[in-house]
């Protein structure tokens, strides 16, 4: 039964064109920074319940998610329908004026875009023009995690862009193949930077081993017993 009820909340709107309701007066004084958010190249959208218990948990993988892109080309905005003191007081410790909070009482936003089905299931992410690329559900599960930051990626390549996204990225939908955007940067167990051929030859030989970080460019090679 649960797994019926989730897969009807994740009906696919993957290619609709998103609206914000620029126009409505869900805004309010944050209309210009909502809007410098929706004009970059990609946009996250996340639809939060301030009363979900694992809240603070989520907020805390959104300050890692964000400080791990270039926010100059990848913008985020959030919406709740409502707010509370202890709410307030985690986003402002965690994501606070890395992102945009609108509180749509309303739930004026997802409804116009026909997410009636807990809107909370549903993180977006789209491009420039409003075209949803990519629908999953909270980050805090790996997969989603994975899956938002390889579509962020492949789709900035796609745009002409060689970064925006630091660290290991997982594409599952690649033989779970794990790539970088930018040039990793190899580091041996004692802190030393190797050439990425003296380090690719050390993986292959099997004399160590990487451990990568999604947060990073960094890969640090463990040394094999």
């Amino acid at each position: 039964m649960l797994t019926l009820e989730k897969i009807h909340a994740q009906v696919s709107i993957i290619g609709n064109e998103f609206d914000p309701a620029l126009n409505s007066l869900v805004y309010k004084n944050q209309l210009d920074k909502v809007k410098r958010e929706y004009s970059k190249e990609m946009v996250v959208v996340r639809f939060l319940n301030p009363d979900n218990a694992r809240i603070e948990f989520e907020l805390t993988v959104w300050e890692h998610f964000i400080n791990a892109v270039d926010s100059s080309l990848i913008g985020f905005v959030f919406y709740s329908p409502k707010t509370n003191d202890s709410f307030r007081q985690i986003w402002n410790k965690s994501v606070g004026s890395s992102a945009s909070l609108i509180i749509d009482e309303g739930q004026i936003i997802n409804k116009s875009n026909e997410i009636s089905v807990d809107p909370t299931e549903h993180t977006l992410v789209m491009d420039r023009d409003f075209k949803i690329l990519d629908q999953v559900g909270s980050p805090i599960l790996n997969e989603n995690f994975d899956d938002l930051r390889n579509t962020i990626a492949k789709n900035l390549l796609k745009n002409g862009f060689d970064h925006g996204v630091k660290g290991a990225i997982h594409d599952k939908d690649a033989n779970n193949r794990t790539w970088f955007m930018a040039q990793p940067i190899y580091v041996t167990s004692t802190g030393s930077t190797i050439p990425q051929n003296e380090a690719l030859k050390l993986i292959v030989d099997g004399s160590a081993f990487p451990e990568y970080s999604p947060l990073s460019d960094t890969v640090r090679l463990i040394k094999r017993r």
